[in-house]
């Protein structure tokens, strides 16, 4: 089992030092539906970025994270409250 992380329309990811350089982010709804989130450019390994995802309009539940580079892609379960 996947353990929760509960967010909000704003929220702070940190990247795995496993990761390559650049990194991007997706919300993937329970439906399969793909939101792909703008991340600042300095989103690297080992950094953090401040993620906000109030533009894309999403209904609080359950959703995936995902968190990709050329080396690694991780697979968060969050749920949104609105």
């Amino acid at each position: 089992m996947i353990p929760f992380s509960t967010v909000q329309k704003h929220f702070t990811v940190k990247f795995s030092k496993q990761h390559s350089k650049d990194v991007s982010l997706e919300i993937i709804s329970q439906l399969g539906r793909t939101y792909k989130i703008n991340l600042p450019e300095h989103s690297r390994s080992g950094s953090k970025a401040e993620v906000n995802i109030s533009d894309l309009s999403l209904t609080g539940g359950i959703y995936m994270l995902r968190i990709q580079s050329a080396s690694l892609t991780e697979v968060i379960k969050v749920f949104v409250v609105d």
